[in-house]
């Protein structure tokens, strides 16, 4: 489950973070982690980032599953020795 909040407590250990901070991450899905559908709930302080101030809480909950897959395509795809297809176009008159 991708999130997107304000941290109102932080756990001992944690560091990086403060009460108030805007974060986004993953809350679930990952490393054998149940998802979460809550108003409050625990998170895995390494699944979690600040959320960067030009994007809204909504916009920054829409982005960590999309960046963990594109990240794995690109090291699939740049792993691949695959040709690439070159396009050709007809000459214009």
């Amino acid at each position: 489950m991708d999130f997107a909040g304000t941290v109102v407590a932080i756990g001992d250990g944690v560091t990086g973070f403060a009460i108030g901070d805007e974060v986004y991450g993953c809350a679930g899905g990952l490393m054998d982690l149940p998802g979460a559908l809550a108003e409050y709930f625990k998170a895995d302080a390494r699944l979690i980032a600040h959320k960067p101030k030009t994007l809204s809480i909504r916009e920054a909950a829409a982005l960590p599953l999309v960046g963990i897959t594109a990240g794995a395509v690109r090291r699939i795809r740049t792993s691949l020795s695959l040709p690439r297809k070159t396009r050709t176009y007809p000459e214009q008159s």
